[in-house]
């Protein structure tokens, strides 16, 4: 528990006595503080033989050694803050405005391993609006395969990735921007080289990245065209009657494929044949 009685260092800042200063004299944060404790370890360095004589005093010290508004600043100090009348006045008026009588440091909290402690920017991402099908062949939520049932799912994979837009582009263009810059660092540079790639036709964690979000875009692109090109066949509800699971399950397997063969990604140096390197061409 701090101790308000005299003018120790605990107590003088939590009374905001210094900071005011700062600001009064126009000085930035923190400046007659840092004054403060630049005077007075060059008074423990001059008296340090003193073997006690000057107890309970501050001393004088050379003050060529100091700029003339440090000068001031110390002298302030000592008339107006530590002097025990000013003092006393200085925790009244701390007191009357709220302060405690009896304040108390700050407490350390337990180690959280569950926190973090570093705030983390939000990423900005807005998922899609997509839904469930309700239509009328879908009540009991068991659905059907039907014209109104496979444009309702056009128009959700276009919510996701759309003829030239979409979140996964969007994430693409974000990864597009990312440039490390590891300086004179040598590890650091094998480090930049993993995630940014290298001349050696490695496209690295962001070019690997880049080139699986593309894939899964055009994957889902085309799966709405060749759905699109499959009704467009079955005109009316009696062709589409014809349609059977067989068929439907072709039109899909081509989008399906190409969706499986994402787990290549992040195996290797060359995954799905990209290098990276037509992320440069969209800067």
């Amino acid at each position: 528990m701090t101790d308000f009685s005299y003018a120790n260092d605990d107590a003088i800042k939590q009374t905001g006595v210094l900071p005011q200063h700062d600001t009064d004299t126009g000085n930035p944060p923190g400046w007659t503080d840092a004054v403060i404790n630049k005077i007075t370890t060059e008074i423990e360095k001059e008296h340090a033989n003193d073997h006690g004589e000057s107890a309970g005093i501050k001393p004088d010290y050379d003050h060529s050694k100091f700029t003339a508004e440090e000068n001031a600043a110390y002298q302030w100090y000592k008339d107006n803050v530590i002097e025990p009348g000013h003092w006393k006045q200085i925790v009244a008026n701390y007191e009357a405005n709220g302060g405690s009588k009896a304040p108390t440091g700050a407490t350390a909290t337990p180690y959280d391993p569950g926190d973090e402690y570093i705030p983390k920017k939000g990423s900005g991402f807005q998922p899609p609006d997509v839904n469930e099908y309700n239509g009328p062949d879908n009540k009991s939520h068991t659905l059907s395969v039907s014209t109104e049932a496979i444009e309702y799912f056009i128009n959700e994979l276009k919510a996701v990735a759309g003829d030239g837009t979409g979140i996964l582009l969007d994430a693409r263009g974000d990864l597009n921007k990312l440039d490390m810059k590891p300086g004179g660092f040598a590890r650091a540079e094998l480090m930049r080289q993993k995630v940014m790639g290298s001349q050696g036709g490695d496209p690295g964690l962001r070019g690997d990245s880049m080139d699986m979000l593309t894939n899964i875009h055009s994957a889902l692109f085309n799966m709405q065209t060749d759905l699109h090109n499959m009704l467009v066949e079955y005109q009316n509800t009696e062709d589409f009657n014809s349609l059977t699971a067989e068929q439907f399950n072709d039109v899909m397997d081509d989008a399906w494929g190409k969706v499986g063969n994402m787990s290549q990604y992040g195996k290797g140096d060359s995954s799905g044949g990209g290098s990276g390197s037509d992320g440069e061409k969209d800067k």
